[in-house]
Formats: structure tokens, C-alpha cells, sequence
């Protein structure tokens, strides 16, 4: 059987170069885990296959209207805040944006620093300007248990705003990242520190993961909210059992996914209910995914590796064919630079 594998730190480093006349810096995103998939779980999972606890999941993709979406929108930035918007404080230039456009950004009305961005599908991003560009290795660090201390809190504080919606957000399940600075006067080694702290949290029904609709938070290394994304499509159980072979398990699709991805380093895998995958139709099939990151061998001997990519198979039809996602494009030609 194909091992699984959840890296604790990043597959894959982005580091952004920042300079100035007295400093360098070099920020780094690295995407680690907040916790592995014990072997109960995946037994689980893999007798869930064989019995009637796997069912079908509706899904349902909000269509927000302006009025809706400022409304929300107020709501997340008071969670930013920890406070009421005052006064002088509005969201009235937001809200006429989004009755003209299914996507739109803008600042908060007396709030030049607090900015909104809306997406098609219910999507809401809230942005602390301010303390997302803070950089200061001075300022005193949470830590680890505090960040994460601090994201039961805020999540707590959507519930009760009713910016959660559906079942199955259990804040035990985030993921956390750090976003890592360094700094030092040109010429000099950096200092490495934690700038920020990253989480981000799936819906899952029982076991399974839910694609779409993901809460993301990001808070500084002072424990000052710097971002919050929540809204996107939303899935529930029902109580209709989800189609299933007897032909179809996870060792075969383990072996499949070795024969068909033979160069692929795998980063997870289990089943999950891939919005998209309900074609307009609101029922979801839960399917077994594996998220992969590519490595093609070129002529020279040299190694290319790619951007991570997922594919679902079937779990009722062993001979349907699988889906990658992002779709790739065979004329794509990288990179002109």
C-alpha cells in the first residue's frame, strides 16, 4: 500500500525578497499541519468503504446580495476588531461596489487601513492592512500554544456572529503555518523569527473533507488578527447512502494512484466530497483524493518539479476515469521569462 504522508513543514517554500537602504528581508510561507491522521482514522475510513456509513452530501452555493454581503461584511470586520464599526465608520462604499460586480474590494468607509474583498460564491476576506505589514522582530511572539489558543477564540467569536455556517468546523482540525521573516542591516546574517501565524480549516462530514469552503485566519506574531477569510459553498449529510463497489478499496486505489503517478510525491490522501463535482445538481459522492506534487525527469537528468495537484477517484466505479484538479493545460508553455 502507498505510505501516506502529511509534511510538517512546507513542500513547497515561496520566499519574497523585500529590501531597503537599512534592512533585507526574506519572508517565508511554509504550510505545516496541525495534526497527522491516526491509524484508527484510517482504518475508518477504509472500513467506511465496505459499510453504509459513507452517505450522500447536498451542497449549496450561497448567492449573496449586496445588502447580504455588506451585512456579513460588517459582521467580519467587527471580529477583526474585536469592536462595533463607530459612527463615522461604514461599509457603504463596499456595498455599492458589490451591487455592480460579482467580485469587488475596497477600503472600509473611516477605515483606510481595514479592506474587504468580496468573491462570487458567498466568499468574504477581511484585511487588517496595518498589522499584516508589520515586520517588527521586536514585537513579543504568542507562540505556538497561544496562536492556537487564540484561533479557538476568534473562531468562538464567528460562531456567534453567525458567519459559521453548516456543520462540521472543529477548530481541533486546523491546520497551522507560519509565515517566517528575517532581518539584520546589509551585510549581516538574518535573524529568523515568526512574523505570523496561519491557520486554515476544513468542513468535514465525519470523516471526510469538504473541498470548498474553507475559514482561514491569519494572526500576527502579537496575537493581533490580521486577516479572515470565511463564506463559499456549504455541504450537509443526508441520510441517502452514497454508492459504493465492493470492487473498489483503499489499497486498490493506493495501487492505482502508485501505477498511474509512478514520479508523483504524494502529500495525502482520503476521501473527500469535491464541490464542482455535483454539476449543478447539489448532491455530492464522496471520493478518494490524493494530493500530489509532480516530478518529471528531464532529458539532462535534472528533476522539474511541479505545483501540487489532486486527484479524485471513484469509489463506485472502479473503471471511471480519475480527475486532476487544477485541470492541466497541454499547451501550457511556462514562464516566458
Amino acid at each position: 500500500m502507498t505510505s501516506r504522508k502529511r509534511h510538517s513543514e512546507a513542500d513547497v517554500t515561496h520566499l519574497v525578497r523585500m529590501f531597503s537602504r537599512r534592512f533585507a528581508l526574506v519572508l517565508v510561507l511554509s504550510a505545516g499541519c496541525g495534526r497527522a491522521s491516526s491509524e484508527a482514522d484510517t482504518a475508518a475510513v477504509a472500513a467506511g468503504l465496505q459499510t453504509a456509513a459513507l452517505t450522500k452530501a447536498a451542497v449549496h452555493h450561497p448567492a449573496l446580495t449586496a445588502d447580504e454581503a455588506a451585512n456579513r461584511g460588517e459582521r467580519l470586520v467587527s471580529v477583526l476588531l474585536g469592536r462595533s464599526l463607530g459612527a463615522e465608520e461604514s461599509l457603504g462604499t463596499f456595498r455599492s461596489k458589490v451591487s455592480r460586480a460579482p467580485s469587488a474590494d475596497a477600503a472600509v468607509d473611516g477605515l483606510s487601513h481595514v479592506k474587504l474583498h468580496y468573491r462570487e460564491g458567498g466568499y468574504l476576506t477581511v484585511t487588517n492592512a496595518e498589522v499584516a505589514h508589520d515586520r517588527d522582530p521586536g514585537t513579543s511572539d504568542i507562540g505556538e500554544a497561544g496562536a492556537r489558543a487564540r484561533f479557538k477564540e476568534v473562531f468562538a467569536s464567528l460562531v456567534d456572529a453567525g458567519l459559521v455556517q453548516g456543520a462540521g468546523y472543529d477548530p481541533q482540525n486546523a491546520t497551522m503555518g507560519r509565515v517566517r521573516a528575517g532581518a539584520a542591516p546589509l551585510g549581516q546574517v538574518a535573524v529568523e523569527f515568526t512574523k505570523e501565524y496561519r491557520f486554515y480549516l476544513k468542513q468535514k462530514l465525519g470523516s471526510v473533507e469538504v473541498t470548498e469552503g474553507e475559514i482561514q485566519l491569519g494572526l500576527n506574531r502579537s496575537g493581533l488578527l490580521a486577516m479572515i477569510r470565511v463564506g463559499g459553498p456549504r455541504a450537509t449529510p443526508t441520510a441517502e447512502p452514497a454508492q459504493r463497489s465492493p470492487a473498489v478499496s483503499i489499497a486498490s486505489l493506493d495501487q492505482r494512484f502508485a501505477r498511474e503517478f509512478p514520479n508523483a510525491q504524494l502529500v495525502s490522501s482520503g476521501l473527500k466530497y469535491r464541490i464542482g463535482a455535483d454539476r449543478g445538481q447539489g448532491i455530492l459522492e464522496p471520493e478518494q483524493a490524493y494530493e500530489y506534487v509532480p516530478h518529471v525527469r528531464l532529458a539532462n537528468g535534472e528533476v522539474e518539479v511541479g505545483r501540487k495537484m489532486t486527484v479524485y477517484y471513484s469509489v463506485a466505479a472502479p473503471d471511471a476515469k480519475g480527475i486532476i484538479d487544477p485541470q492541466p493545460d497541454p499547451n501550457a508553455t511556462g514562464d516566458a521569462r
